[in-house]
């Protein structure tokens, strides 16, 4: 007996031990039995990759955030790769919410951590510009202490 713990086979069959051979089908078309293919509707794609089913796995990250499109919830915010409280392109401060935006990083690569107490009003004097230092009061709102 192949199958020794499963009642129903004695050698594994098409499907494998444990599975039952009567979805040998193919869907798809594309060569593999619907029991061992994971995307059994895609004629494209035997496993989900990394978009999915359906989806083909181009992996642009138009955000340049480290998660390709397909995966990323805003797919042009390069601060967020989900919506969290407010949404994509809007930093975790809308509707009563005043958090840092996870994730986030400087244009030096300072997460808001570095930005405790306050210290991201005087960016400025630390080498930043003025736009730089209004992008860190607008993704650090809590480090920064602008929440009240």
């Amino acid at each position: 007996d192949e199958c020794d713990r499963d009642p129903g086979k004695i050698e594994p069959g098409v499907c494998g031990c444990g599975t039952p051979d009567n979805d040998i089908g193919d869907d798809d078309g594309d060569g593999t039995p619907n029991c061992k293919d994971r995307c059994p509707s895609d004629p494209y794609k035997v496993y989900p990759g990394v978009c999915g089913c359906g989806n083909e796995d181009v992996l642009t990250d138009s955000d340049s955030d480290g998660t390709p499109d397909c995966a990323d919830k805003c797919p042009y915010d390069p601060h967020k790769f989900d919506p969290g409280h407010c949404g994509c392109g809007r930093p975790e401060v809308c509707s009563g919410y005043c958090l840092d935006t996870p994730g986030y990083e400087d244009p030096k690569g300072e997460s808001c951590k570095y930005w405790e107490g306050g210290t991201c009003l005087f960016a400025q004097m630390w080498g930043y510009t003025s736009a730089e230092s209004q992008e860190i009061q607008k993704y650090c709102r809590e480090s920064c202490g602008l929440c009240w």
